[in-house]
């Protein structure tokens, strides 16, 4: 006998895009975020099987329903729906179906192979960083090496540079990096280097539910802790893993789970790291809040006091259970700091861009 699906509510309920695109996202305006099409279709539902993901590209809400693994719809899943006007009368004959004896072992063990992130490509005007004298590339190595403590041979970065593809403006002077998983790229960022861009971050319009960055750690053999970050130049430093964000999905839990390592979880002192804590005391694992005093993040710390320091005081700043819920609350501050406060890492006219906007 057949069942009725939560993709079945969806597409009855919900006004997708005839087709989906080359990711497999059915496009629709953000409701979550509801910024009234301004910046068009950023969001979209992906339909694979009986899973239904939901993720938005502008303001980063994203769900997931797995019938496999979930028997209630999600916080976000539910916040999702409600967003586009439906009601919990609508989606709970799903989860109803779910009761019966028709959803057996074959359906999870399909839904594993979800987990897996997909092979991507990079684009034409993105290529590898190379110190060849160009402007650009000898800015993008001087920002690795002073502001964030890092030999550019170190690592396979690349850059975007300008070029007469159309996309090529949003990504020109921006370090690019890359995500792999068994040397396959999956996933990337470009950190603007100009310091102009209200976006300081920008990323592939491609799936992320199931990106992390430090795959190998993951896999790693050892009983040292696993640190998990928000960013990437956290994780690199710390050869821990990057969540990219205050905030986990369930495939990333997923692929974190898979270490045998104790998980111990950094978040960011201001901003909303708090949200990644909790999450993180939900399933169990341990928080660290280092005495850094006002640095944001590892790295800032590593640049400020050294990673010998760095981390010292992360392990012996580890805590769990209440005593990790009530540090956090003193650690993360809600607000970030002014920039007054903080003081501008843009070392005005040294960016190539600037000089020729200054000459």
């Amino acid at each position: 006998m057949s069942h009725i699906t939560l993709e079945q509510v969806v597409r009855q309920q919900i006004a997708l895009s005839p087709r989906p695109n080359g990711q497999g996202w059915y496009s629709v305006v953000c409701k979550v975020c509801n910024d009234h099409a301004r910046k068009g279709k950023r969001a979209g539902f992906r339909f694979d099987g009986e899973t239904v993901g939901y993720n938005c590209f502008n303001c980063g809400h994203t769900a997931l329903f797995d019938p496999s693994e979930h028997r209630t719809l999600s916080r976000d899943m539910t916040t999702a729906l409600e967003a586009f006007g439906l009601k919990k009368e609508d989606w709970q004959p799903v989860l109803f179906a779910l009761m019966s004896t028709e959803h057996d072992i074959t359906l999870k063990n399909k839904r594993r192979e979800n987990y897996e992130p997909a092979v991507i490509e990079l684009p034409p005007y993105i290529t590898p960083l190379i110190d060849n004298g160009d402007e650009i590339d000898q800015y993008a190595i001087e920002y690795l090496l002073k502001e964030r403590g890092i030999d550019w041979k170190q690592h396979p970065f690349f850059i975007g540079r300008k070029t007469s593809h159309p996309s090529s403006k949003r990504w020109y002077a921006r370090l690019i990096l890359p995500f792999y998983k068994d040397g396959k790229l999956i996933f990337y960022q470009g950190r603007d280097l100009t310091e102009t861009r209200q976006q300081k971050y920008l990323s592939p319009d491609s799936p992320r539910e199931n990106i992390v960055y430090g795959y190998e750690q993951i896999q790693k053999e050892t009983d040292d802790p696993l640190y998990i970050v928000e960013g990437w130049f956290d994780a690199w430093h710390l050869e821990g893993v990057a969540v990219l964000g205050n905030k986990m999905t369930s495939h990333q839990i997923h692929w974190i789970n898979q270490s045998r390592r104790p998980k111990v979880v950094i978040p960011d002192r201001f901003g909303d790291g708090h949200r990644l804590a909790e999450q993180a005391l939900e399933l169990g694992w341990s928080i660290s809040t280092p005495d850094i005093g006002d640095c944001k993040d590892p790295n800032e710390a590593i640049m400020k006091y050294g990673k010998l320091y760095t981390l010292m005081t992360i392990r012996t700043h580890t805590y769990e259970g209440f005593e990790a819920s009530v540090r956090i609350k003193f650690y993360c501050e809600q607000k970030a700091k002014n920039d007054s406060q903080r003081g501008t890492r843009v070392r005005k006219g040294t960016h190539p861009t600037q000089r020729r906007q200054e000459s």
